[in-house]
């Protein structure tokens, strides 16, 4: 399949239009605030809307639900590695991205797939800022290792545990 012709149709035109996208270094600042933890500055990305700003972002498909979904997993697939390469645990990251994009296959709307990045977002870097303070006591780590491994605990599992 010979797509040249076609890229350079493709590239004309965006040329064109000038029509650019995001500048990386907001990109990167953006996953960087997830993996230090950094509440307040993705709390004010939120804010702006910057997810659903068109200013910038990429056409990945013609239809716009469709271009968001795309952009929802190609961000929770970047977040995800900067996790782990901030130190989160591979399968707790990769099973954390897993569950978002199989959450935002189900949404019918943007504003749904907004609203569920927002969450993802926040969730991530929630994680990575517990895991940050986590870091700094071996007894600390195990209480909270105690705290994760039980939060889901029912009350009926746990009296049928101590057969109440």
């Amino acid at each position: 399949m010979d797509l040249s012709k076609d890229w350079i149709r493709s590239e004309f035109i965006n040329h064109e239009i000038l029509e650019q996208h995001r500048i990386l270094e907001n990109e990167l600042t953006f996953y960087n605030a997830i993996v230090d933890g950094n509440i307040e500055y993705i709390e004010e990305n939120i804010r702006q809307n910057t997810f659903t700003n068109p200013e910038g972002m990429g056409k990945l498909s013609e239809n716009k639900l469709q271009n968001i979904r795309y952009h929802f997993v190609v961000t929770t697939a970047m977040i995800t590695r900067y996790c782990v390469h901030g130190g989160m645990e591979q399968e707790k990251a990769y099973a954390l991205s897993d569950f978002y994009i199989l959450k935002m296959d189900k949404c019918h709307s943007i504003q749904e797939i907004a609203d569920l990045h927002d969450t993802m977002c926040l969730d991530f870097c929630n994680k990575m800022n517990v895991q940050k303070k986590v870091r700094s006591s071996p007894s600390q780590s195990y209480y909270a290792l105690i705290i994760f491994t039980t939060i889901f605990i029912t009350a009926s599992r746990l009296k049928s545990w101590l057969n109440i």
